[in-house]
């Protein structure tokens, strides 16, 4: 016979757990994203421009991750619009796609 007690104890966490997962698809299902649109504009210390892309350093900004549609603006009044970029925290934020807007 077996252990039928251990059996049945795993096939009902497989049950809740499909349960919960059909209950609660955001959160099985969501992945971590930052994304600029709470305050489209984040500011930075310095920038650096290399093309279309613009790394800005000791921004002020705690989103990590993934960014869309954003402005980078640096110190001395230089702004840029960017398509897309990742941030990590106030350490640095790189824009790709980026045009000089000021």
């Amino acid at each position: 016979m077996g252990n039928t007690r251990g059996r049945i104890g795993w096939a009902w966490a497989v049950g809740i757990g499909a349960v919960l997962v059909a209950l609660l698809p955001g959160v099985a299902t969501a992945a971590p994203t930052a994304s600029a649109d709470r305050s489209d504009t984040i500011k930075c210390h310095s920038l650096e421009v290399d093309g279309t892309t613009v790394f800005g350093y000791d921004c002020g900004t705690e989103q990590w991750g993934v960014l869309e549609g954003f402005t980078l603006a640096g110190s001395g009044g230089r702004q840029f619009r960017c398509g897309e970029g990742w941030a990590e925290g106030s350490l640095w934020v790189r824009g790709d796609d980026c045009e000089r807007i000021r």
